[in-house]
């Protein structure tokens, strides 16, 4: 018996322990932004006009320096790459570009 007392908490902290998204899901990208703050108003404008199709997400955003500066790419977590890409051919019907990526 005194195995199966070791093994149960264990069983019940990995369950409990909340998952991140797996590093391969597709995220859709919005745009690149010289500034932080710009990123996150083009997101709150993005939900309000999209809203149908950016329901559920949440806003991600990945820092890239370049040579001119740092970027602030607007992205967002989707899951697998035929829902993203859905996401950004509905998108780009009301010409927002949108591309899926792999999100970092």
């Amino acid at each position: 018996m005194p195995m199966a007392r070791s093994a149960s908490p264990a069983v019940t902290a990995a369950a409990a322990t909340p998952t991140s998204p797996a590093p391969s899901a597709f995220g859709i990208q919005l745009g690149a932004f010289s500034t932080e703050a710009g990123a996150n108003n083009e997101w709150h404008l993005l939900v309000g006009r999209f809203s149908s199709e950016l329901q559920g997400l949440r806003e991600h955003l990945v820092t890239a320096d370049t040579p001119s500066g740092r970027i602030y790419r607007l992205q967002a977590v989707v899951g697998d790459e035929a829902h993203a890409r859905h996401i950004c051919e509905s998108l780009r019907k009301s010409s927002q570009a949108c591309v899926a990526v792999l999100p970092h």
